[in-house]
């Protein structure tokens, strides 16, 4: 992490703008790989990149960036079994994918939903999310 770390710290030096925003955002992603292996979903670093590239996507309108960082914060949510904010976010996922027509990401909606819908005791809707995935 202190590599990432020394990286973003040199990144303000540069001046502010969305070219900045996008390098900074691929550093927040790519930090949270060794921040999983270290602490797993539930390590602060892993919500606080998430939040940041999320943040940062929406000013910049950059759906490639705010994928991965909600998948991220919504299976923080689903280890920490907080389903109302992890299911808020998958359906967020799914319209987004949806809106893309995107198949690996309307995979990985259907599935995290199907998934955050059975844990929070939503069968049918669970079988539901589970056939979309499978008939894609």
């Amino acid at each position: 992490l202190t590599c990432f770390d020394r990286a973003l710290a040199l990144l303000e030096e540069f001046p502010p703008g969305p070219d900045r925003d996008r390098t900074e955002m691929t550093l927040q992603l790519a930090r949270t790989a060794p921040a999983l292996a270290m602490g797993g979903y539930t390590a602060p670093a892993i919500q606080e990149a998430a939040n940041r590239v999320n943040y940062l996507a929406e000013i910049l309108q950059e759906a490639d960036y705010a994928f991965p960082a909600r998948l991220l914060l919504l299976s923080r949510y689903a280890v920490l079994a907080k389903y109302r904010p992890a299911l808020e976010l998958g359906e967020h996922l799914l319209s987004q994918a949806e809106r893309e027509q995107n198949p690996l990401r309307l995979t990985q909606a259907h599935h995290f939903l199907g998934f955050l819908r059975f844990c929070a005791g939503s069968f049918q809707a669970a079988a539901v999310s589970a056939v979309k995935r499978i008939s894609g």
